[in-house]
Order: structure tokens, then C-alpha cells, then sequence
């Protein structure tokens, strides 16, 4: 029999990949409880709630990672890893936000408090100090369209399409970071 701890950690890694990929609403405790191989009344058990586990695991990160590159490569950098994130299939964590805004029980408290979140983080790693911190407000609206363009809407579904996308999207992103550096 699998240690408790073991059993908690399939089933909130289970959670956040089926609410990032699907939303609140429409993931059931039965739909966790089955991806990590667990029975629901464990779930709810370990878990207490769905509700309970959606507040736990929405602790959405920003997507901007530990890259220790330089300003003037990141807008690339963080292109590339949408881009292969679409090739390989795996969950994109920018098009999290507006999956978990829209399934959310309070989407305006979801909206404001991811918002806020963001726009800092980005803001520190561009080491944006603009008003409103306008310049890392833009770099995830740009990363999050390309990601829900890709994603979503299935813009440039040929790896030739995607590839000359990814590198127009590149200088976009890029353009933006470097405003944020001179200002």
C-alpha cells in the first residue's frame, strides 16, 4: 500500500494537471481520484474538499522560470519554451490564467489576485519600474496570447508556421523587455 504522503502528492500533482487542463467546474473529485490512482473518499480524506484542493494547487506560478539569461535574451528564450511546451504536448502554463479565472467559484477575486501576482513577478525580472508596471503587464499579455493562439485557437498548427510565429512573437516579447530596461 502507497504511503499517505506518496497518495497526497499523486493526487494534488493529479489536481493542478486536470483543473490547469480543464477548470474547476468541470473536473470531479472521481476524475482526480482516478488520474492518481487513488479511491475519492481518500481524496476527500487527504484533501477535505475539491474546493479545498483547487485553492491549494491554483497557486498559479508564473511561467517565467529560473532562466539565468540575460535581458536581452529572454523574450526568445521564453517564446521557445511555449513553443516546445506545444510540440511535446505537455500543459502550458500560460494559458493557466484564463482557464482558472473563467472555472473559478470567485473569478473577480481570482482575476485581481492573479493580475497582481504576474504583473510583479514579471516586473522583477525584466526589472520593469514603469507606472503601473505597464511593460511586464505587456509581456505576459503577449506570452499569454501566443501561448492561447497556439494552444486554444491552434494558430500555426505546422512547424513552419509555429517556428516563423515563434520568432515574430520573439521580438515582440523582446521589444517590450527593452523598453522596460531603458525606462
Amino acid at each position: 500500500m502507497a504511503e499517505p504522503t506518496d497518495a497526497r502528492s499523486r493526487i494534488v500533482d493529479s489536481a493542478r494537471t486536470l483543473f490547469a487542463a480543464r477548470g474547476y467546474r468541470s473536473v470531479t473529485i472521481r476524475q482526480i481520484a482516478a488520474d492518481a490512482n487513488v479511491s475519492p473518499a481518500l481524496v476527500m480524506k487527504l484533501c477535505a474538499s475539491k474546493a479545498d484542493l483547487y485553492a491549494e494547487v491554483s497557486l498559479l506560478e508564473v511561467p517565467i522560470g529560473d532562466l539565468d539569461l540575460p535581458l536581452s535574451e529572454l523574450g526568445l528564450a521564453y517564446v521557445r519554451r511555449i513553443e516546445r511546451r506545444r510540440k511535446s504536448g505537455v500543459p502550458e502554463p500560460w494559458t493557466s490564467p484564463s482557464n482558472t479565472i473563467r472555472n473559478s467559484f470567485e473569478p473577480e477575486v481570482e482575476r485581481a489576485r492573479i493580475a497582481r501576482s504576474w504583473a510583479a513577478a514579471i516586473a522583477e525580472r525584466i526589472d520593469d519600474r514603469s507606472a503601473g508596471t505597464i511593460h511586464a503587464t505587456a509581456v505576459a499579455c503577449l506570452l499569454i496570447g501566443f501561448a492561447e493562439g497556439l494552444r486554444t485557437i491552434g494558430f500555426a498548427a505546422d512547424d513552419e508556421a509555429a517556428d516563423a510565429l515563434t520568432r515574430y512573437y520573439a521580438q515582440l516579447v523582446q521589444q517590450v523587455i527593452d523598453r522596460a530596461a531603458g525606462d
